[in-house]
């Protein structure tokens, strides 16, 4: 038999997980708890048959004392009247039982004893069959909850990664606009001025240029790479080189210029202030003689001031 205080903690360990859950309305997690509430009340239904069926199983038993306590009565009183008789008339011991119709239960004793006995077997039985199935019901209830807490816990999990993602797009896109403002900052050389330079250095044909840059620094390579188009392409034997690394080298653009080589510097100055890159009195006080040979010219292209 289950009892009733039994059934009454499982009931309230099976709702201890829900409560913890949302409130949202489930139509599968309410159709569990009427399951559960189903079963529920069948068990307890099932409890009280068994106490009917006690009860009256009880009454038979005290009726049965009764019958007893009586039977004992009567062969007391026989007892006593059969010594008074015997001082008065000389009689042997009566060894002869009462009848049995003394000690006999009455018809409807019987019929309680059979219909308690019947509850009883009744009650367990349906104890053993619903209570099965209200535990069924509850972990059918507890796996509904578990499966939620998952679903739960799984889109938190992809939530998580959403912000994740998000803020790496975000971090990402910083950078990039960074970088586009670092962009805009860098010198540059439009085709306009690269025309008007080329315009300017046409007659250094096939002269030779040695140009420096540092090929770590991408601002410096796409100016130096400006400068090339303009001065280079057909025009000058443009010669490029690399910093050593380590170099620390001014800003801005300077020239070596050998003794032989002094006419090309002035018309490639006068070429670059002309297209507006940089001012020729800049480029002149930046120049140098005494690193090169007499008949080699070298422009340096440092980062930007």
């Amino acid at each position: 038999m289950i009892p009733p205080t039994a059934t009454t903690a499982s009931l309230l360990s099976s709702h201890s997980l829900a409560l913890s859950l949302s409130s949202v309305a489930d139509p599968v997690r309410d159709r569990l708890d009427a399951n559960v509430r189903h079963f529920s009340r069948l068990v307890g239904c099932s409890t009280i048959v068994v106490a009917i069926g006690v009860l009256l199983e009880g009454i038979e038993l005290v009726h049965a004392a009764i019958e007893w306590r009586k039977l004992k009565r009567r062969e007391n009183v026989e007892r006593v009247h059969s010594e008074e008789l015997r001082q008065i008339i000389p009689i042997g011991s009566d060894t002869r039982k009462l009848p049995k119709s003394h000690s006999g239960e009455p018809p409807w004793a019987r019929l309680i004893l059979r219909v308690g006995l019947i509850l009883v077997v009744i009650g367990v039985v349906g104890e053993w069959r619903y209570g099965a199935d209200l535990e069924d019901a509850h972990d059918a209830v507890h796996t509904c909850d578990l499966d939620k807490i998952k679903e739960a816990n799984e889109k938190a999990a992809d939530a998580a990664n959403s912000a994740t993602v998000a803020r790496e797009e975000a971090d990402a896109a910083k950078i990039a606009a960074k970088d586009a403002q670092e962009y805009a900052r860098w010198r540059s050389i439009s085709d306009k001025q690269v025309a008007s330079i080329r315009k300017r250095v046409a007659s250094l044909n096939g002269h030779i240029l040695i140009i420096q840059a540092n090929p770590d620094e991408p601002e410096i390579l796409a100016f130096a790479n400006r400068i090339v188009l303009g001065l280079g392409n057909g025009i000058m034997d443009v010669k490029p080189t690399f910093w050593p690394r380590g170099w620390i080298v001014p800003a801005g653009l300077r020239f070596d210029i050998g003794k032989a080589r002094q006419a090309d510097f002035d018309t490639i100055v006068r070429a670059l202030d002309k297209a507006g890159v940089v001012k020729a009195d800049v480029l002149r006080r930046a120049s140098d003689h005494r690193n090169v040979t007499d008949d080699q010219l070298v422009l340096t292209v440092g980062p930007r001031h």
